[in-house]
């Protein structure tokens, strides 16, 4: 039986009882605002629970830079993880920092397949960096890095060294 669950309201308290289920293998919080705190249960969540966690959702929920570095570090301590979508939120840094840590990710997580970062203010160098960490990935099969600062030349570029299948399609 696959469990799931969708919220818009009571993020807090919802985050604290996703201990709850056992059986929780995909985590829906896309759209909703995420607060520092939240964050901090969110990434404990994360590294301390050992459901099968398959798929977090957390598109566009106006993380901030804080709790951007907490649930980016936490990541790397959930290894059922296969999917994650953190499209439309700020992953833009002075240092690249987040660029390094999501390489990173890629690069050594055990089952991590898909992953979304698209709309994340992620700079030229930063997306070709993130890009390049798929060499090394055993298990990654799609990133979206849709609406980054990339252009055309350098999206070939990155292309043509990947030898990537590009797919086009309509987006929701």
């Amino acid at each position: 039986m696959r469990e799931s669950i969708s919220v818009g309201d009571h993020l807090e308290k919802l985050v604290k009882n996703l201990y709850l289920s056992s059986k929780l293998e995909e985590v829906n919080l896309s759209h909703c605002t995420f607060s520092p705190n939240t964050c901090r249960l969110l990434a404990d969540y994360l590294t301390h629970h050992t459901s099968p966690l398959r798929s977090l959702n957390l598109a566009a929920c106006k993380i901030g830079y804080q709790g951007t570095r907490i649930i980016i570090n936490a990541l790397g301590n959930n290894l059922c993880l296969r999917m994650f979508n953190f499209a439309g939120n700020d992953l833009s840094s002075g240092t690249s920092e987040f660029a390094i840590k999501i390489g990173a990710l890629i690069a050594r997580h055990p089952h991590l397949m898909h992953m979304d970062l698209s709309n994340t203010g992620l700079e030229r160098e930063e997306v070709l960096f993130i890009g390049m960490a798929l060499n090394w990935s055993e298990t990654m099969l799609s990133l979206h890095l849709t609406g980054n600062n990339l252009p055309y030349y350098d999206r070939i570029f990155l292309r043509t060294i990947l030898s990537a299948r590009v797919m086009h399609g309509k987006t929701g």
